[in-house]
């Protein structure tokens, strides 16, 4: 695709080194929004101060429709990009550029009313089913994505689990979304410091998951497996 339509995005807060990283890693141009002024001293490249998460992803989405293109958020700390499939009648993966993952995410989403695609939050092929590779209705994870124009923003209310609610205002506003399952997308997350990990704490997840609840009722439930997550009940989406 032509990469001249898609406004590709990195939100980062206290890891200017990850600048160099991604640049190698995803090799293409980048633009970088950060939380605030010590950190736009702090990157040695070009960046745009876009506030706290939520701010700055907002901040992206109307920067991009405002320049006519196609907004990607993409993480600083991605580690690696996998495609799964079927061979010879078994699963399996290969390794994928940054590039054509957003190939797949852009078709997926082409010839449809959706206007948001991405990639599931875990990046084991375990959970992968090649031969169901796109899911209309199940949470997209705001590491990766991409939002056609549309008029939904991020609720700026949440500090964590914003991607969650993002995902429910599209499937409400549109009838879904596409969730291209063949892409395992693996990011650091939790293991380096910066980012979400220097405030996130149990209270604030607590409190996410509680505006989830209220807003979306029984949509949300806790996760039976994992402490402070949710699951979306897509069964329940009419």
């Amino acid at each position: 695709m032509n990469l001249d339509k898609l406004n590709i995005c990195v939100i980062s807060h206290r890891r200017p080194s990850n600048v160099l990283k991604m640049n190698e890693s995803v090799n293409v141009p980048l633009n970088w929004y950060v939380g605030d002024n010590k950190d736009k001293d702090d990157y040695e490249t070009d960046v745009i101060v876009g506030g706290n998460l939520c701010e700055s992803r907002n901040r992206i989405l109307k920067d991009s429709w405002e320049q006519g293109k196609i907004a990607v958020m993409i993480d600083d700390d991605i580690k690696g990009l996998k495609e799964c499939y079927i061979e010879n009648g078994k699963k399996t993966t290969r390794d994928i550029t940054f590039t054509e993952a957003l190939d797949i995410m852009y078709n997926s989403l082409n010839n449809t009313r959706l206007k948001l695609a991405g990639v599931s939050p875990t990046h084991n092929a375990f959970y992968c089913n090649p031969n169901k590779p796109i899911q209309l209705k199940h949470f997209i994870i705001a590491s990766m994505c991409m939002v056609k124009p549309c008029e939904l923003y991020f609720d700026e209310s949440f500090r964590t689990k914003e991607d969650y609610d993002y995902t429910l205002q599209h499937i409400k506003q549109f009838g879904g979304v596409t969730r291209c399952d063949t892409i395992l997308a693996n990011f650091e997350h939790y293991n380096n410091a910066g980012g979400v990990v220097d405030y996130r704490t149990d209270e604030i997840e607590k409190e996410s998951i509680d505006k989830l609840k209220n807003k979306w009722g029984n949509l949300v439930v806790d996760n039976p497996k994992r402490p402070n997550e949710v699951l979306i009940k897509h069964n329940l989406i009419k």
